[in-house]
Parts: structure tokens; C-alpha cells; sequence
């Protein structure tokens, strides 16, 4: 059993010892060889055995459930950019329109707001 794999500083590795020994110690009715065992790991621990390739598979400080959350926001992202380029685009559109509308005749108007009104509800 390893109790410091996930320690990275020296106050983790002690507060992790303090808190497993009060758990072990014989004399509160713990395991002796486990406690022990948690002395052994304790004093052989340092800051360099911390297993970073354990922690963090993909070597760049991420886990890969990190990386994969980060991913989906990317992607997110790429969807609203999209969703407001598509927004300006329709605006611009309407824009077209409204100058288009008021070049035309009273009676162009009136026609094209009837013809538009029935395409609508088809």
C-alpha cells in the first residue's frame, strides 16, 4: 500500500502521516504492521517521488478527463462563434432588405408584405 502516492509537498506528506498514524497506532487499537509500514514510507518519502506520470498521463500536467473537458469547451466555443457569424449574416441580410424595401413603391410595399405574409404561414 502506498499512502503518499498522491503527496506532492512535505506539509501533505505530513498531514497524511499524522492523520493515518492516529488511524494505525497500536495503542488506539490500529494495526501495528501497517503502522509500521506507514513509518517506513514516511521517512524513505520526498517530494521527488511523487509520481507525476501516475497523476497526469499525458505528461503536460492535464489528466485526461481534464483534457477532455477542455476539448468540449473548445468545441462549444467553435459552436457559438459559429451561431454569432450566422447571426451577423442574417442581420446584414435584413439590413439588405430594409434599404431594398424603402427604394420600392407604396405599391411594391403592399405587395411584398402580402406575398411575404402568405410564404410565411405555407
Amino acid at each position: 500500500m502506498d499512502f503518499f502516492s498522491r503527496c506532492r509537498t512535505t506539509e501533505e506528506a505530513k498531514s497524511v502521516f499524522r492523520m493515518l498514524s492516529k488511524h494505525f497506532h497500536p495503542d488506539r487499537g490500529g494495526d501495528a504492521n501497517l503502522m509500521v509500514e506507514l513509518q517506513k514510507q514516511y521517512n524513505g518519502w520526498n517530494p521527488s517521488n511523487f509520481n507525476w506520470q501516475s497523476q497526469f498521463p499525458d505528461n503536460r500536467g492535464f489528466s485526461t478527463q481534464t483534457e477532455n473537458l477542455l476539448k468540449n469547451m473548445e468545441t462549444n466555443i467553435k459552436i457559438l462563434e459559429n451561431a454569432v457569424i450566422t447571426k451577423e449574416r442574417d442581420i446584414q441580410l435584413l439590413r439588405l432588405e430594409l434599404e431594398n424595401f424603402h427604394e420600392m413603391s407604396f405599391i411594391q410595399k403592399i405587395l411584398w408584405l402580402f406575398l411575404g405574409d402568405i410564404y410565411s404561414k405555407s
